[in-house]
């Protein structure tokens, strides 16, 4: 619950209502006020008082007429400057190691701290977070799983709209590891007297627990702590974080279930050739005709190579291997390419088809080759799990292979 109490429908009257977050399949703010009158479908704006903030307006849409509907998105604030920010993670898997917590009734592993550009986030899980996720498991089930504390390691204090901008960054960062949107939802700034004096209500993105494939193994918190590091690092930095949020973005929705393969592949495959234009013609290092001329295939085996990634077609992967004979391919970047191509442009609707698992193959090793390709970007130098061979155990992990 966000809000109990009066709420001042503006142009309609004033009733007891109530605005809380909907958890079933998706996190959404909804809101509803008791009224004498029926209300319009349309945008209106809801007045109501919060506790040390005082009374806000916040933006809501109706979608019944006896008075209810959501909140795209709302940050009751005061403006007073905030030292830290308590909020909800939801989602989040147990990150182990974790140092020991404590309450009247038990004790448990469940504290991890990280830090990164200036700022420290401490993350303390509920005492049942493994019956919480095992409940959760196959499910479309959102829970909030760790209270998180956030602060600059300096003790300073910092303004509102800084808030939200380094929310974010933590949610890409902790949500590119996993391979699925996590949500720090609820947050609530204090200031240095202890007092609420921000808020940020809204739809965060968050994705269920289970059936996503994730580079990063949950049992590994120290080299979590150094990707947050490096990644937040480059978020803070103006000349690189268009190009780690892109690349982070678009590889977190190609992760993503609900999503057919051939959309996955087009839109992991669309990435790495951004990467390649960033990387390469943005700075002036090669023209456009130039970059145009090594094809899709060249760019990727260019990015492979700087990162000592092996472009050869791994050996677990029987589908690519006989495409790539049947069409005279040489190597991964060349296959990938060539099938996204068809997939685009087909001379044969059916043909890509015709390989029993070739489609799902092609995605994961270009999965494979973004993932790592944006680590590599990172300077990130510790280990990472491999999405193959299918057998492998889920705990496997390697380092990365530019060492």
């Amino acid at each position: 619950m966000l809000h109990d109490g009066d709420i001042d429908v503006v142009g309609y009257g004033k009733g007891p209502g109530r605005v809380w977050a909907s958890m079933n399949g998706a996190l959404t703010i909804r809101w509803e006020v008791d009224l004498p009158r029926s209300l319009a479908l349309s945008e209106v704006t809801l007045r109501l008082l919060r506790p040390d903030i005082g009374t806000v307006d916040v933006p809501a849409t109706v979608n019944h007429s006896a008075g209810r509907g959501w909140i795209a998105g709302a940050e009751p604030t005061s403006n007073r400057a905030l030292t830290h920010i308590v909020t909800h993670w939801v989602n989040l898997p147990e990150i182990l190691p974790a140092e020991l917590l404590r309450n009247e009734h038990r004790s448990w592993h469940g504290r991890w701290v990280g830090e990164g550009a200036g700022w420290s986030m401490t993350l303390d899980s509920r005492p049942d977070l493994s019956q919480v996720l095992s409940a959760a498991k196959d499910s479309t089930k959102l829970v909030p799983t760790y209270t998180g504390d956030l602060r600059p390691t300096d003790g300073s204090p910092f303004a509102p709209a800084a808030a939200a901008d380094v929310l974010y960054g933590w949610q890409v960062a902790l949500s590119f590891a996993l391979g699925r949107w996590v949500a720090p939802a609820f947050p609530v700034g204090f200031d240095a007297d202890g007092r609420r004096v921000w808020e940020q209500w809204g739809p965060w993105r968050c994705d269920a627990t289970s059936g996503y494939r994730s580079w990063w193994d949950s049992r590994n918190g120290r080299d979590l702590e150094d990707f947050v590091r490096l990644f937040l690092q480059a978020w803070s930095d103006p000349d690189r974080r268009d190009l780690i949020w892109h690349l982070a973005h678009h590889v977190i929705a190609s992760n993503h279930g609900s999503t057919t393969l051939e959309a996955r592949i087009m839109l992991v495959q669309a990435t790495l050739e951004y990467l390649s234009w960033v990387k390469y013609v943005v700075p002036g290092h090669r023209s456009r005709s130039a970059h145009k001329k090594m094809g899709a295939a060249g760019r990727l085996k260019e990015l492979l190579t700087s990162a000592n990634i092996p472009a050869d077609i791994p050996t677990d992967f029987g589908a690519l291997d006989q495409y790539a004979a049947q069409e005279g391919l040489p190597d991964g970047p060349a296959v990938t390419t060539f099938l996204r191509n068809r997939l685009v442009h087909p001379k044969d609707a059916g043909e890509p088809y015709q390989i029993q698992g070739l489609i799902f193959e092609a995605w994961e090793l270009s999965m494979h080759y973004a993932e790592l390709l944006l680590l590599h970007e990172l300077d990130y130098r510790g280990d990472y799990v491999p999405r193959f061979p299918e057998d492998r155990w889920a705990y496997d992990r390697e380092p990365v292979p530019w060492l």
